[in-house]
């Protein structure tokens, strides 16, 4: 059977079994709801199982540095979304976001420890795995329910022997309420201060126990939606910026735009249009509305500008110097959401105090949409349908056809670019249904006077997202009326003429313009068994173990529009089918060993060891494993340091995508006022651009035409998994103190070190280019055929880079080493002499400080420094400092919280294979604070009101730019920045 039959196959008894299973788990606990008692009870089985270990303990005591975030945080400090929360704290470096529009997640929410991505932070849910919703392996945030979350714990560091792959800079736990009674409602309003982006959330819980009070079921129900907001509402981000803070936006004009290439008109003719001298060969043609004919001016010659265009002049997008369209109004500055789910979640005491039964079952759908400027009709080739117009088209303007006739060869066709705004905005409507279900069975039994626990439980989800794509064109639909402009008249499209804006009818739009639909699945099998007890007797405790085995299997597919899949399209990315399965079986053992106890100078030395052996279908084996040491000299204090090997096993898109198309942004060597044109290698830059095809008539006043390149990436069967060698050495305290001042003190302080080899990456276009003209000595002779050089092209007509080819490889390495902070302060009032009912002020700073953030494009690279560094792409940002702080003030049936968060200033880079400093107009970015505050009211025990105001200084993002013509999404980075400003919120709480 192959890979891609295997994938879709029904017949699989395993899967099978794992659905019946937890559809009567499902139907065990939602039926379980009716006895409901309005009361808590604990379970008689004394399980301590705490994230990062599976070894049953004592006490509640992590050996690893965890940070825990209380389920109220959402309620006080008005968020939502899961993933703003996180995103917040200091470990979190965001990445693609509810504010980025491109690149989009589609809608999907992640979680990214040390910004090492998204894929090496392992998501859990009450220590176990949740399935991801995505071809790479990643698990969707917004599956999870934030009603039933009791807390958040975030565990620092590697931990693949307990949990395996991808977890190698950490480990989001999510702790779920594990005995609810009784109603919850919660009603949240979002809104910003300009009455856009509002945010509208309903949730209710329903739960209670029952068998007297054996078991216990609750029901989760929640309503989420969320309003776009353009860039254009916002005057930081409604115009694109380039290098010099001006105008900067797309080549691809819905005017229509000609670049003559190597068979340009007379300069003569040139001169009669537009006047002596204003105009050269090499500058690009539009048209106005009217047929005429204005020029682009020339960027990199500030002599050669813009004439005659009749358009409006006044829009903040029109520069004199270099025309271009400004696409950034229409693109999202938030994503617009609608999401709905259920949740039930149960358990059941089998045997009374020995065996218990649990199990939950989730559904999530909500429906995202991404939106673009519409699509540009760009030229790969002067042979890729849809660009060409023969001289004989009908729809030729006077002007034009002067102009055609004056060319060296009159009779070849002219090669045409255009933006169809006819057709639209291109929109990416993302629907997602996301269902997982678990089901086990746990208990404990005594050996030899020692209880010892067992747990086996079954997972199985499911993702399937839909993307709905509209605003494309057909190439070939485009050139049949390029070759022939009445060919649609029969479907009302009397003539097509695509030359200025407004010329084409909508009936003629239509006839070009194709909707498209791709389909993702993911499914994804989990079963784990494991036993955890006493060992031995030592002088000092209990010797204790965990072992156990877990097999996992994910498949994963991809099913493109058909028009997608054959190439005939430009809007959207073309894109081939991917299909392919993972499985893997992994044995695992832990060991904690007490060395010291109740001796002078170590209340406690301990040792923990893990081991876990990975078996994958294609990836073949590894090994993890972990070494940590623990000193508690007093019992308020406690040394804590280890090592662990970690690894994350290639996805199902490495191993199986065929090459892909996308549009990666670069910056072109051969422009002639950038770096590489005036730098000491000048001439040889240049004389590589004529051998690469530029003319030498045009080459020195060359101007990159699209900040964007067609690139094809691609997938690769022999990846091996990345392994990353981390290890961390901290303490904490905390306070036994009798005073008042200092009962309620607890501080933590970690170093972490984390280097990661074998890293899973493709070389960018940026890096490609950059590499062919000589970047990291990679081409020291400018050599043509360098292989650097070979894996792209140029297009004849614009000279600007297309078909760039790289592949998914073991390519190199990167490192992140840095120290966290964790300050609890709980302080009475009483401690300044105040009375009982003054209340109480408590502190929470989170405070992490990044030594070194490096990586390498491939491993002959040197390694770059990354620390307090931003780029042009969302989730490159690393300060040295980034601080949260918490101030809350409790007073009877009221609590105030004020929020701080800090984020260093950062150097902007190139987004190069050296990661150059930028020298454009805004190379650095400043510090930025931000505060929130809110209230809390419990009006009486049933019912409570919380109001806030988040940046209520109402602070802007910074605005920078790198030396790319293309811009930034946003003009900052809208995932490490506030974008929306200040705005309000509103939450009414009730319970019964």
């Amino acid at each position: 059977m192959s890979t891609s039959n295997a994938i879709r196959s029904t017949s699989n008894p395993i899967r099978h079994a794992v659905r019946y299973a937890l559809v009567a788990a499902a139907a065990a606990s939602v039926i379980g709801t009716a006895p409901a008692v309005a009361q808590d009870s604990e379970t008689a089985i004394a399980e301590v199982i705490v994230t990062g270990s599976r070894i049953l303990r004592q006490d509640f005591e992590s050996p690893s540095p965890i940070v825990t975030i209380a389920a109220d945080n959402f309620l006080l400090s008005g968020e939502q979304q899961i993933e703003t929360v996180l995103n917040s704290l200091p470990q979190l470096v965001p990445s693609i976001t509810t504010t980025s529009n491109n690149p989009s997640n589609g809608g999907q929410a992640f979680a990214d420890l040390r910004g090492l991505g998204a894929e090496r932070t392992l998501v859990l849910m009450d220590g176990m795995r949740l399935p991801p919703s995505n071809n790479t392996g990643i698990v969707d945030l917004n599956t999870i329910p934030t009603g039933l979350i009791e807390s958040i714990e975030i565990l620092s560091g590697g931990a693949s022997s307990t949990y395996g792959s991808d977890a190698v800079a950490g480990v989001v736990n999510f702790r779920m309420k594990r005995n609810f009674s009784g109603v919850e409602i919660n009603v949240r309003r979002n809104s910003t201060f300009e009455s856009d982006g509002e945010r509208l959330m309903a949730e209710v819980l329903v739960g209670g126990n029952f068998a007297d009070n054996r078991g216990n079921a609750v029901l989760a129900f929640s309503y989420d939606k969320r309003d776009e907001i353009l860039a254009g509402a916002r005057p930081f981000s409604v115009v694109s910026l380039g290098p010099t803070l001006t105008a900067s936006g797309s080549g691809t004009v819905p005017e229509g735009r000609i670049d003559w290439g190597a068979n340009a008109p007379a300069q003569t003719v040139l001169d009669s249009l537009f006047g002596n001298g204003l105009v050269t060969p090499s500058t690009p043609i539009g048209f106005n509305t009217d047929g005429t004919l204005f020029s682009f001016g020339l960027s990199a010659n500030p002599d050669i500008n813009v004439v005659n265009f009749k358009g409006d002049t006044s829009d903040p997008g029109y520069n004199p110097n270099a025309f271009s369209y400004n696409f950034a109004p229409v693109n999202y500055l938030q994503l617009p959401l609608e999401r709905r789910q259920v949740a039930a979640f149960g358990r059941y005491d089998v045997v009374p105090d020995r065996v218990e039964m649990y199990g939950r079952l989730m559904y999530s759908t909500y429906n995202a949409d991404q939106q673009l400027a519409s699509s540009p009709i760009t030229c790969a080739s002067a042979t890729t349908p849809g660009c060409t117009i023969p001289v004989t088209n009908a729809a030729i303007p006077a002007e034009l056809r002067t102009l055609l006739e004056s060319r060296a060869d009159p009779d070849a066709p002219l090669t045409f670019t255009k933006r169809l705004v006819e057709a639209g905005a291109r929109i990416q409507e993302n629907q997602w249904d996301v269902v997982q279900g678990l089901i086990g069975l746990r208990g404990d039994f005594d050996v030899a006077g020692e209880s010892w626990g067992w747990d086996v439980f079954a997972s199985w989800g499911r993702a399937q997202g839909t993307q709905l794509q509209s605003g494309n064109v057909s190439r070939s639909a485009l050139q049949r009326a390029y070759d022939d402009p009445t060919v649609y008249a029969s479907s009302g499209c009397a003539l097509f003429n695509p030359f200025g804006v407004g010329n084409l009818t909508p009936e003629c739009a239509a006839q070009v313009s194709i909707d498209t639909t791709n389909v993702i699945e993911t499914e994804q099998i989990n079963i784990v068994a494991s036993l955890s007890g006493a060992l031995f007797a030592l002088p000092a405790g209990q010797a204790r173990f965990a072992a156990g085995a877990e097999y996992r299997q994910n498949d994963a597919s991809f099913r493109p529009d058909q028009f997608l899949a054959s190439g005939d399209v430009v809007g959207f990315n073309a894109g081939q089918p991917v299909a392919g399965r993972i499985t893997v079986m992994e044995p695992f053992l832990e060991v904690a060993v007490p060395i010291i106890a109740d001796v002078p100078g170590a209340r406690y030395v301990g040792l923990d060891l893990g081991y876990r052996h990975s078996d994958y279908n294609l990836a073949g084996s590894v090994d993890t494993y972990k070494v940590g040491l623990q000193w508690n000299p007093i019992d308020e204090v406690k040394f804590r340091g280890g090592v662990n090997r970690s690894i994350r096993a290639p996805n199902i898109n490495e191993l199986f995508l065929p090459r892909q198309e996308n549009f990666p942004q670069y910056t072109d060597p051969c422009n002639a006022s950038g770096s590489f044109r005036t730098g000491p290698n000048a001439d040889q830059v240049r004389a590589l651009c004529i051998a690469q095809g530029i003319p030498e008539a045009a080459v020195d006043s060359f101007s990159q035409v699209n900040p964007q390149a067609r690139a094809f990436v691609g997938g690769n069967k022999e990846l091996k998994p990345e392994k990353a060698d981390g290890w961390g050495l901290g303490f904490t305290y905390q306070s036994s103190s009798a005073s008042e001042w200092f009962s309620r003190f607890n501080v933590s302080l970690d170093y972490y070190s984390i280097e990661i080899e074998d890293v899973i990456d493709s070389l960018t276009t940026s890096s490609i280019v950059g590499r062919c003209f000589n970047q990291l000595d990679a081409n020291p002779t400018f050599d043509p055929n360098n292989p650097y050089c070979q894996l792209f092209s140029r297009n004849p007509a614009n000279f600007g880079v297309t078909d760039v080819v790289t592949t998914d490889l073991n390519l190199s390495a990167e490192k992140a080493e840095g120290i966290d902070m964790n300050l609890d302060w709980g302080l009475p009032l009483t401690a300044f002499g105040a009375s009982d009912a003054a209340g109480d002020l408590n502190f929470r700073l989170l405070w992490t400080y990044i030594l070194s953030r490096e990586q390498q494009e491939t491993v002959t690279d040197p390694f770059i420094p990354r620390e307090g560094t931003i780029s042009q792409t969302v989730g490159s940002a690393y300060p040295k400092h980034k601080v949260n702080l918490v101030t809350t003030y409790t007073v009877a049936d009221v609590q105030l919280r004020y929020g701080l968060q800090f984020i260093d200033g950062m150097r902007v880079v190139n987004n190069d294979a050296l990661l150059t400093p930028s020298t454009s107009a805004r190379p650095t970015v400043p510090s930025y604070v931000y505060h929130d505050l809110s209230a809390r009211w419990n009006m009486n025990s049933m019912l409570g009101i919380t109001v806030g105001v988040n940046n209520i200084f109402d602070k802007d993002p910074p605005i920078y730019t790198t030396n790319s013509q293309a811009g930034i999404q946003s003009n900052t980075d809208p995932s490490t920045y506030d974008v929306l400003g200040r705005r309000y919120f509103v939450n009414f709480t009730a319970s019964f």
